[in-house]
């Protein structure tokens, strides 16, 4: 007897990925496209984000921290605590770092 083969089966998984796909389109779209020609709340938030990732990534792609290795695990022992305010309306960044005599 051989089996049938029905579309039915396989339907929901199709319709899953297409979903997901479209989604994360949008919201690619809503993260890339929205935040920089608009200026609401959502915005704003998207654009601190942007920001945090870029002071984040500077501060590690300069080794402004401090590890310590032990016998097969490597520890954070210093990372600076940066304050950041984002005034909109100005464009302005203002950046607070310690002062503590580390790096």
């Amino acid at each position: 007897m051989a089996s049938k083969f029905n579309w039915c089966d396989i339907l929901p998984f199709g319709l899953s990925i297409l979903v997901t796909v479209v989604f994360g389109w949008s919201l690619y779209w809503f993260y890339k496209h929205y935040g920089p020609t608009h200026a609401d709340l959502v915005s704003r938030y998207l654009k601190r984000i942007e920001l945090r990732q870029m002071i984040s990534l500077l501060v590690v792609s300069k080794g402004f921290f401090d590890t310590e290795t032990t016998d097969n695990n490597t520890y954070l022992t210093y990372y600076p605590k940066l304050k950041i305010k984002v005034k909109h309306t100005t464009g302005q960044l203002l950046i607070e770092e310690p002062i503590g005599g580390e790096k």
